[in-house]
């Protein structure tokens, strides 16, 4: 399996494709380390994580997780990284510095999304088959709680506050909103058909939701009171992994694509377990 290269060029906004990155079988999940030198990319097929070299292009080093890793994230201090293990039902909880698995913790059912929250205290992971986040306390690897979100929770996102924390949930068509402070659920906004992923504005103001059976994007303003726009952004054809859209967001350039296969799910049968 490989890893396509690509790169944006920030002055002139030209988009070119490198020389793919072989990697493990079926990558899937994908992200860059704080300070931009590594990626790591999750290989559901082969239970492994590859560490790429982002200067060189190479993978250094192969990481064995659990079975089936989907997810992936890094600690906002780059030190370790989070992987959902979707058929263990665990979080390889790797030490970035020597690429190891240093400890795992058993979360819900199915986990599949993971994010740190900017302060790097908290991760918040979505448990698919469970429809629960589970919040662990990233200083002693041990999950504080459990939150009851909607069907089928996978995106998930923390504002760049800190203060606020959203997931889609696949088969409710909705987005529960978290407040961070109390680990509840303060209320649930109604997006598109099919909601996957979930990304804010770096100024946090707007938040952008994947909705797979629609082809949009559903865009969520703060200020004033959350609402959903009543516009949607066209969102691609199933036309594959090398096909982009950008969008600009309060002045950050984001891209919206489809993952051949697994991202793009044209029924609203259960999702599942890869």
């Amino acid at each position: 399996a490989m890893a396509v290269l690509v790169g944006v060029s920030p002055a002139w906004g030209a988009t070119t494709v490198g020389t793919p990155i072989p990697v493990g079988d079926q990558p899937f999940g994908v992200a860059f380390s704080p300070d931009g030198a590594t990626a790591y990319v999750t290989n559901i097929a082969a239970g492994t994580v590859s560490v790429i070299t982002v200067a060189t292009g190479v993978v250094a080093s192969t990481i064995t997780v659990g079975n089936v890793p989907v997810g992936v994230a890094f600690s906002p201090d780059g030190a370790t990284a989070y992987v959902t293990n979707s058929v263990d039902d665990t979080v390889s909880v790797i030490t970035v510095a020597t690429n190891t698995v240093s400890s795992t913790i058993t979360v819900g059912d199915v986990p599949r999304g993971v994010a740190f929250s900017p302060d790097g205290t908290t991760a918040y992971v979505t448990n698919q088959g469970a429809g629960t986040v589970s919040v662990i306390t990233v200083a002693t690897g041990t999950v504080a709680s459990t939150i009851t979100v909607g069907d089928q929770p996978s995106g998930v996102a923390f504002s760049p506050d800190g203060t606020t924390a959203y997931v889609t949930n696949n088969n409710d068509d909705t987005v529960s909103v978290i407040t961070v402070a109390t680990s509840t659920v303060a209320s649930t906004i109604t997006v598109g058909r099919f909601p996957y992923g979930v990304a804010f504005s770096p100024d946090g103001t707007t938040a952008y939701v994947t909705n797979v059976d629609d082809d949009t994007v559903s865009v969520l303003n703060f200020d004033p009171p959350l609402a959903v726009v009543p516009e949607v952004v066209p969102a691609l054809a199933e036309t594959g992994v090398d096909s982009l859209v950008p969008l600009t967001v309060g002045g950050a350039l984001l891209a919206v694509g489809t993952l051949l296969g697994f991202m793009v799910m044209r029924s609203r049968r259960q999702v599942p377990r890869l």
